[in-house]
């Protein structure tokens, strides 16, 4: 499919940014494919929850919580997420508080359903001990609301972005690995030059790298990623992701240095809002940020501070595509554009369903980092001249393989 992308600042600037945020509407399945009448609830009857990692809780980088929504029509919806941290009371948090309240509720009211969930903070064993609640509250939130999204999805039929009205159904890939740092004082810079021109014939689009590492200086840092847009020409994507590990000045020092690489981004340069907001003035770089945020309004005051012009916000962490998709109708007022972070099992769906999808594509871990997204979905598909395409099936449309699941699964 052959799009032009808007610029939304510039077109806001005219008035028109609203009509803009509408022109795709959703499609759904056609009416004969539906397999409840309308109007017919869905029952939730049971949530099911368990780990998927090698028995150390990190697995391939780290755990993945598989949820599966039973429905009193035979319909199963199931999904999983991943996070870095906070995991040890997301499981209890949704088998002691969010199961209970969604049980006996019709999961075809999807919004009613997340909005049910938020009362479970003020529950008394939901306060937790020393540290706030929230943010495995959030992660909890965002696994059910995924795996009631497929379920959704499944009794109409329907893709997931296609229900969130479809723009796209393939996107660019983007090499995403926690390997891609400064490689050291002592690197070869003509093997590592080979080494991300691989990406390009592996049928990558682009490459996230991880700059600001002590003990590099963002002089450094720069020199490193000139060397990689030399080795992989003009045209491939290249986003530089500090993990908010600098101070404006080293950020600016950075930025300044690759103004005229073509950087697609620069990803949390430093810790606060307005900390980037002075690095977006100072080097005019797109400025991207939002995966550290977990609820609508951390999101929202991004925007606020005129810091971002991408939010890459985390369905995964932050309650979930529900969430995501609120976040992005903010930043379509806003100006800003969308795209995720991390979770490509269920970024390729919104991403799809938006305009920026296109632009950004979705961000993919290497086969060894990830044996799920690879190994667990029986019908995964391929990554082809640098396009990943969505598959064909209702929700998320995957089937997973249940020998891997069996292989990986921990009940706690």
């Amino acid at each position: 499919m052959t799009s032009t992308t808007v610029d939304r600042r510039t077109v806001l600037a005219g008035g028109a940014g609203l009509a803009l945020s509408l022109m795709h509407e959703p499609k759904l399945a056609e009416a004969s494919e539906i397999n409840l009448a309308p109007g017919s609830p869905l029952k939730i009857e049971s949530i099911e929850t368990f780990w998927l990692h090698d028995g150390s809780k990190m697995g391939a980088a780290f755990p993945r919580l598989f949820v599966r929504v039973y429905t009193d029509q035979g319909i199963v919806g199931e999904a999983y997420t991943f996070f870095w941290h906070s995991w040890d009371q997301v499981m209890p948090l949704i088998n002691g508080a969010i199961a209970p309240t969604l049980i006996g509720m019709d999961a075809m009211k999807i919004e009613g359903c997340w909005q049910a969930c938020w009362p479970v903070l003020d529950m008394h064993f939901a306060r937790g001990v020393r540290n706030s609640i929230l943010p495995q509250f959030t992660r909890a939130l965002a696994a059910v609301d995924n795996a009631l999204w497929d379920t959704v999805g499944k009794a109409l039929e329907a893709p997931c972005y296609q229900m969130w009205g479809a723009y796209t159904d393939e996107l660019p890939v983007v090499s995403f690995d926690q390997r891609y740092r400064h490689p050291g004082v002592n690197y070869d810079p003509a093997k590592f030059a080979d080494h991300m021109a691989e990406l390009v014939d592996m049928g990558y689009s682009g490459v996230k790298l991880k700059p600001g590492r002590p003990p590099f200086t963002p002089a450094e840092d720069a020199k490193w990623v000139r060397i990689v847009r030399d080795a992989v020409g003009p045209d491939f994507m290249i986003q530089a992701d500090a993990n908010l590990r600098w101070n404006v000045d080293d950020a600016i020092d950075f930025g300044r240095r690759v103004q005229d690489l073509d950087l697609r981004w620069l990803e949390e340069p430093c810790r606060t809002r307005r900390e980037m907001t002075r690095v977006r003035a100072a080097t005019g770089l797109p400025i991207c940020a939002g995966q550290s945020e977990i609820t609508i309004d951390g999101a929202h005051y991004l925007m606020v501070e005129d810091a971002i012009d991408v939010c890459n916000y985390d369905p995964g962490y932050g309650c979930g595509p529900s969430a995501w998709r609120k976040v992005y109708g903010l930043a379509a007022s806003f100006g800003v554009e969308m795209s995720v972070h991390q979770q490509p099992q269920m970024a390729a769906h919104l991403m799809a369903a938006t305009p920026h999808g296109e632009k950004h594509g979705i961000e993919v871990y290497m086969r060894d980092a990830d044996p799920y997204f690879y190994e667990m979905i029986e019908n995964q598909t391929s990554i082809e001249n640098g396009k990943y395409r969505l598959p064909e099936g209702p929700g998320f449309g995957f089937i997973y393989d249940e020998k891997v699941i069996a292989k990986y699964r921990h009940n706690a």
